[in-house]
């Protein structure tokens, strides 16, 4: 009798791996559905372009270049300054 309690408790066990084991396939699937999608959408949102954030970077752009002639001219006058302030001693 003995035998036949192992070989059932045996038996059980092994019917609840393999439930476990389709549970544990199903979800590495169901994982591997998820990540895929995840990568598809990513790649669409590498491909559009938001015109709010275009319109803001040529904004940021046309700034960084006003900037730079107002630091330009800025540069010159103090340039003149100093060689007049140079030339009168």
């Amino acid at each position: 009798m003995p035998d036949m309690e192992n070989a059932r408790a045996l038996a059980v066990m092994a019917e609840r791996f393999d439930n476990f084991e389709a549970l544990l396939l199903s979800i590495r699937t169901e994982i591997k559905a998820v990540s895929a999608d995840q990568e598809v959408r990513l790649r669409v949102l590498e491909n559009v372009r938001v015109p709010a954030i275009e319109n803001r970077v040529v904004r940021v752009e046309e700034r960084q270049g006003a900037i730079a002639v107002g630091q330009g001219i800025f540069t010159t006058i103090a340039a003149a300054i100093a060689g007049w302030f140079g030339s009168s001693r």
